[in-house]
Parts: structure tokens; sequence; C-alpha cells
């Protein structure tokens, strides 16, 4: 009866310690900024274009004249963001569809971070300085959705005209060791550009089909 009742102590004492003691590991949260980390293959791509003029009264007001909508694959290896700690290496390749065997990449490298939603991205070996910031839609350990707008206002005699461009990026994790794009999460071929300037060609040339 004593040897009962000291094995029903040792277990009281065990599970009273395990509830003031840490959570075990398997219950603690993993950060957001940690979901980033790894490779990722563009899967899809979703375009937006709105035209249309402001209120003059109040610019904060569109009146809508035109929407256009345009969603396509990617595809494979078109763009890759391999994201480490600290810095965000990319690759963006663009195949001519007009039968040319013209392949221009682009290899470009950011510094990052990650706060209320938004992708921050810094330039960190380009000979200009550059800054972008992107929507995070979606991210968790095998989806990764990313967006950016460009909006630009003018005026054409007394009206105020307007245009505004969104991407949606659909990404899936894949292996850092992609085969032609990144080893060892370094860039490893193509030209060192920024990667607005990689997606601005390839969605011109998207357009042009």
């Amino acid at each position: 009866m004593k040897k009962l009742l000291a094995v029903i102590s040792v277990l009281a004492f065990a599970m009273t310690s395990c509830e003031k003691g840490e959570k075990p590991v398997s219950t603690i949260p993993v950060s957001t900024e940690s979901k980033f980390i790894g490779a990722w293959e563009a899967q899809s791509f979703e375009e937006s274009y709105e035209y249309g003029v402001l209120n003059p009264e109040d610019t904060t007001i569109r009146i809508v004249g035109e929407v256009e909508f345009e969603s396509y694959s990617a595809d494979p290896g078109e763009l890759i963001f391999d994201f480490t700690s600290d810095s965000l290496f990319g690759y963006s390749v663009y195949i001519d569809d007009y039968g040319s065997d013209e392949v221009d990449t682009f290899n470009f490298v950011y510094a990052w971070t990650y706060s209320d939603d938004t992708l921050y991205m810094e330039s960190t070996d380009g000979p200009y300085y550059e800054s972008y910031e992107m929507q995070v839609e979606t991210v968790s350990d095998t989806s990764l959705v990313l967006s950016y707008k460009e909006y630009e206002s003018y005026n054409v005699g007394r009206t105020i005209e307007y245009w505004e461009y969104k991407e949606t990026i659909y990404f899936k994790k894949i292996y850092s060791e992609y085969i032609g794009c990144c080893e060892g999460g370094r860039l490893i071929k193509g030209d060192k550009a920024s990667f607005f300037q990689g997606l601005e060609k390839r969605r011109n040339g998207k357009r042009l089909r």
C-alpha cells in the first residue's frame, strides 16, 4: 500500500511540474517570420488593371472606366524566392514564346523584414538603392501568396485620370537546392537586376501574346 501511495505521489508531482513548467515544444507557436524561410516557386499569377477618373472634389472617389483581369500559370522556374533568416535571394526567367531560343534571367538579393502583413524588401548588392513593399495575403508552411500595387494619377485638362495595376503571385514551397536557381542560398547564374524589372519584362511579354 505504501508503495502504491508513493507511485501516485510521484505521478501527481510530475503532472503538477508539467503544468507549472514551460509548454512542450510541440505547443509553442511558430513565429510568422520563420514560415518564410526556404525556397518558394511561383505557381500562378493574377493581374488586374483599372482605369478611370477621380472626382475633382474628392479624389478618393473613383469613377471606374475600365477593368481588365488576367490569370495564368507560371512556367517551371519562372520565378523563385529563397528566404534565409536575413536575406531574400530571387531568380526570375523569361522565355520568348515567339520561336526565339532567348532566355532572360534576373537575379536579385534583398534584405527583408515582415510586419503587419507586409513584406519589406531593400536591395543589398545593386548599383542603386531600392526598396519595395509587398502585401502578404497568405503565409503558411506550404503556401505563400504575395501581391503588390502600382498607382498613378495625372491631370488631363480639367480631368484627373488614374490607373492602378495589381499583381498577385501564388507560391508553393520547394527544396532550397532547386537546380538552376540557388545553391546553398546563393544565386549561381543570370544577370543581376531588380525583381520588379524582371517582372515588368515578363509582364510585358505576356501581354503581347
